[in-house]
């Protein structure tokens, strides 16, 4: 949280911010890793590509936060959901999860 201003950065203080999971277990939006992105992506109305190293990340509307899915030459490896506020917009989901890798 380190690139947030201090207000911001105080409201999320001791909040969880992103969760991943690749279980198959859980879904978002009865998507469930290990499927195709291309199968889905209309679907879930995904954002444009984030790329960071080898993964492409993909934002995604889900009501009070958002989703994100973790995806590996086209098939989703993760799914989770991330605080809305920290990814409002792609460039603010973009700095969010560079930081995390950074972080």
């Amino acid at each position: 949280l380190r690139h947030l201003s201090r207000t911001a950065r105080q409201r999320q203080q001791g909040r969880i911010v992103l969760i991943l999971t690749a279980s198959h277990y859980y879904a978002l939006h009865g998507v469930r890793p290990g499927t195709r992105l291309s199968k889905v992506a209309g679907r879930l109305h995904v954002s444009r590509r984030i790329r960071i190293g080898l993964n492409d990340w993909y934002v995604t509307s889900n009501g009070s936060s958002h989703g994100v899915l973790k995806v590996r030459h086209g098939v989703i490896q993760e799914v989770g959901l991330a605080s809305i506020g920290l990814t409002r917009n792609l460039a603010a989901a973009r700095q969010f999860l560079r930081n995390l890798r950074a972080g």
